[in-house]
């Protein structure tokens, strides 16, 4: 027979590292322009960053898209052509430190063409999986009590954690709270199967 309970470890953790993924969305009237500013946009983020010691390297994108915008005409009743719009997005990978990513945030919110933002935090979970895995095991022990069973130890884990939820929304900088910036809520399940 076997029996499998569910263990979770949850805590709150200081993160230890931090993706910062940034998107440029830029709008003008014609194509030039519109190349312009958003090529001295993203001159503008490089020159922000560095000036926080990291590297120009350190941000990674897969390239820009310019593509036609239209709007809704309700008096010809369909869509007209209305500019141009210039998008980036790209991400740097950082070690966690909350004074370098607020000073930068703060930074990035001054700037004319500022990115939308989304930050993911990395944290070390071993402490998690360890409260998990003795967690199913408590939970195993009382039911081997409750049920006279003799179980045996977890043969099969399967595991799942809140970062494989979707990850959030873009934001604006200039909404950005410092209190944002901080310990991140982690959790673990895991499904251990015991044999009795």
């Amino acid at each position: 027979m076997q029996i499998v309970v569910k263990g979770i470890g949850r805590k709150s953790l200081v993160p230890t590292s931090v993706k910062l993924e940034v998107k440029f969305v830029i709008n003008s009237n014609n194509y030039d322009n519109t190349l312009e500013k958003g090529s001295n946009a993203i001159k503008n983020f490089i020159k922000v960053i560095e000036n926080h010691n990291i590297k120009s390297e350190n941000f990674i994108s897969d390239g820009f898209v310019i593509s036609e915008r239209t709007e809704f005409n309700s008096t010809l009743g369909r869509n007209i052509f209305s500019g141009y719009t210039y998008q980036i997005e790209g991400y740097i990978l950082l070690d966690y430190d909350k004074d370098l990513l607020v000073s930068l945030i703060n930074d990035l919110s001054k700037l004319k063409y500022y990115p939308l933002i989304r930050l993911n935090y990395e944290v070390d979970n071993t402490e998690l999986y360890e409260l998990a895995y003795k967690d199913a095991v408590l939970k195993a022990n009382n039911i081997s009590k409750s049920t006279n069973l003799t179980l045996k130890d977890c043969l099969k884990i399967e595991m799942s954690s809140n970062e494989d939820k979707e990850k959030s929304e873009y934001i604006n900088p200039r909404n950005y709270l410092k209190n944002n910036v901080k310990r991140v809520d982690s959790e673990i399940s895991l499904d251990c199967t015991f044999v009795a």
